[in-house]
């Protein structure tokens, strides 16, 4: 008998992906109670490639993922979900009661950067803000963290749109009450020029990728330190050898 050619799809040694999917439909298959034979005669691909399906000799075309998934009462997306926390909590949610799923997903809409931004977003333009994807730290440095834009916003009525503004989400308490933690702010940048008392974000050991550490402080030159306004927390002693400096100067809090 000659053996079957082995063609792009199905391959001698299993693929990593496709070896993930054919464990996916073994697991869900059992779930469902469904005998090997049973499985073969309701998705009706052949004894021979749902064996290398479920071994990941084969990589399975979106069509035989449909008729599969179709058969085991989920979706394409449910046979190729990985083991990260998104997919995990994806893969979780199929057993929950409609309630649950409405509370869960209204919770994410809550938790969702979308959701959460204090100004109307809209596409980028002269007139938009940039939304900063970092989170400046209310207490220590931040880790490490690069600085990209992730969104664009519309600006605030009580401000004319300019060069510079720019919007980020700050994190801790060191500066409550005046910045809550979570707080949404605008900042003005660049902030060549500190002057004492004025309070803005400040950043450390910039890396050439393009990243840093971040802190919201107030500046106290004369003391040589970044101080907090509240009390509870210690100031950040300067640098000697210089590495610190001012990134964008806070304006107002926004939410």
């Amino acid at each position: 008998m000659r053996s079957r050619r082995r063609t792009k799809a199905h391959r001698a040694t299993p693929d990593v992906l496709a070896q993930r999917v054919g464990a996916r439909v073994r697991q869900l298959r059992a779930e469902k109670a469904f005998t090997f034979d049973a499985f073969v005669e309701e998705v009706g691909l052949g004894r021979g490639y749902v064996s290398e399906l479920e071994r990941g000799l084969v990589v399975p075309s979106l069509r035989a993922l449909a008729t599969v998934a179709e058969a085991l009462e989920v979706t394409v997306a449910d046979l190729v979900l990985s083991e990260t926390p998104r997919e995990q909590l994806f893969a979780l949610s199929r057993h929950l009661r409609q309630p649950d799923l409405d509370a869960l997903l209204a919770t994410a809409r809550r938790a969702s950067p979308e959701e959460l931004l204090p100004l109307p977003r809209v596409p980028r333009s002269r007139h938009a803000i940039p939304v900063y994807g970092f989170r400046p730290a209310a207490g220590a440095w931040s880790r490490w963290q690069r600085v990209e834009i992730s969104a664009w916003v519309q600006p605030p009525d009580f401000i004319r749109a300019r060069k510079g503004l720019c919007v980020a989400r700050v994190s801790g308490r060191s500066m409550e009450p005046d910045v809550p933690d979570g707080s949404w702010c605008l900042f003005a940048a660049p902030w060549d020029s500190p002057r004492s008392g004025e309070v803005g974000i400040f950043m450390k050991a910039e890396e050439p990728a393009g990243g840093a550490l971040f802190t919201l402080k107030a500046f106290a030159p004369a003391r040589g330190a970044l101080e907090p306004r509240n009390r509870a927390f210690s100031p950040i002693r300067a640098d000697p050898a210089g590495t610190e400096r001012a990134f964008a100067r806070l304006l107002r809090v926004l939410r």
